[in-house]
């Protein structure tokens, strides 16, 4: 392993750098407020163009991916929270600004390496046998359409209530196992269309299937329940048929006129103020969070990543979104705070967790891609690339109990394929 840096790359990288640590220091000076978010459109714009630059301008790559997670959820929201109050906050600012090239800059690194031939070798996988991963895949649909009928009998008066989204999060409140079961069938169905597409399952068959586990998904009120098993399968899609840049932006609209819908019905907003409200929540998160630590609250120093897993006992525990709105001293009716990934850097270990965990994101996100193109594993490698870009809201507290099952589910269902070619072979 060696370095090869691309010089025009390094020259673009430390132009950017250089330009936002000037913006920096104008902060310090009374600039008028247009002004100042015009500079930061610009400059949030021009990394945005040099991650797409890094990339080939391809837009199924993780990074773009990441970075347009990251946009939807914390990167744009200083402008939407500008639209609709007119404020803005310098701090917030440079720390996005930051965040964001810091990704790059993890992708800089990755690119810049250049492996020998033996490091570059791709270990051979089996591939798992289908007949069990179909039957794995319905055993997981069962579990998971009998755990949503008890939550529904356990909870549907709450449900019903009047108040959709109190009513939700007292539903989900005490429910931490039945709710992972719930989400076993998204899974399922994810698994059947790996044998779907290696044409071992019937596309009929499948269709009926995901019709009865997709509205069930919609229970729990999460969009990512219903927007992130679309986002894989598409994924799982794309490596077979490598779906072009405008198939994409069209999946784009698609999903995101999905997460403004369930969030108006959420809410009970229109969709105007549906999207606003979509857009600024990650400028107002961050700017709460920037305020309460470590003035109030000290470093978690990874803390947070342990909520989850503590959740998952029986009785009242809190999840990661609950306890931060709590910490923050936030009441307003439904749902948790939703810290964004740099939120969540910052409450563990400040603005050096923030420079240091958007730097290894930047590199992690280029692993993960190079798995996803040589992996014959269509499922899994496409679950990790969607819980990595899943991060950018969440952070990764919020991705690591699903992290963790879906591992365990495909690992075992790996294992459980091995011993059937082994029976097979003797028989």
């Amino acid at each position: 392993m060696h370095f090869n840096i691309n010089k025009k790359n390094l020259i673009i990288l430390c132009t950017l750098m250089l330009i936002i640590l000037i913006y920096y220091f104008m902060q310090f000076i009374k600039i008028n407020e247009f002004i100042n978010l015009a500079i930061f459109s610009i400059l949030y714009i021009s990394i945005i163009i040099t991650v797409l630059k890094f990339n080939e301008f391809y837009f199924w790559r993780v990074s773009v991916l990441f970075m347009a997670f990251f946009s939807i959820n914390i990167g744009i929201s200083p402008i939407a929270y500008y639209i609709a109050t007119g404020e803005f906050c310098s701090e917030e600012y440079i720390i996005i600004l930051v965040a964001a090239l810091c990704f790059l800059i993890g992708n800089f690194i990755y690119n810049s390496i250049e492996y020998t031939k033996a490091e570059k070798k791709i270990k051979k996988r089996k591939e798992v046998n289908s007949n069990v991963l179909i039957a794995i895949a319905l055993i997981l649909i069962i579990i998971s359409i009998l755990a949503d009928a008890i939550y529904l009998v356990k909870n549907h008066s709450i449900i019903l209530n009047e108040n959709i989204e109190n009513g939700r999060i007292m539903a989900l409140s005490g429910n931490g196992i039945i709710i992972q079961l719930m989400y076993l069938g998204t899974i399922g169905l994810c698994l059947l269309y790996e044998c779907v597409l290696k044409n071992k399952f019937n596309k009929k068959y499948f269709i009926i299937l995901a019709c009865i586990v997709i509205p069930l998904t919609l229970i729990k009120g999460f969009r990512s329940s219903l927007v992130m098993p679309i986002i894989i399968i598409f994924l799982m899609y794309n490596k077979i048929y490598n779906i072009n840049n405008k198939k994409l932006l069209k999946l784009a609209i698609i999903i995101l006129i999905i997460i403004v819908l369930i969030g108006s019905i959420r809410g009970g907003t229109n969709i105007y103020r549906s999207t606003i409200s979509i857009f600024k929540n990650g400028s107002i998160n961050l700017s709460n969070i920037l305020r309460a630590f470590p003035q109030h609250e000290n470093y978690k120093y990874g803390y947070t990543y342990l909520i989850n897993i503590i959740m998952l006992k029986p009785g009242p525990d809190m999840d990661f979104t609950l306890w931060l709105k709590d910490i923050l001293n936030i009441t307003f009716n439904g749902g948790g705070v939703t810290p964004t990934i740099i939120g969540e850097f910052y409450i563990n270990f400040g603005v050096a967790g923030i420079i240091i965990g958007m730097i290894l994101m930047g590199l992690v996100s280029k692993k993960i891609e190079y798995f996803y193109n040589t992996s014959n594993q269509f499922y899994y490698s496409s679950f990790i690339i969607c819980s990595f870009i899943n991060t950018t809201g969440g952070g990764i507290a919020n991705i690591e109990i699903s992290l963790l099952v879906t591992t365990i589910i495909y690992f075992t269902t790996i294992l459980i394929s091995k011993n059937f070619y082994k029976v097979k072979k003797q028989n």
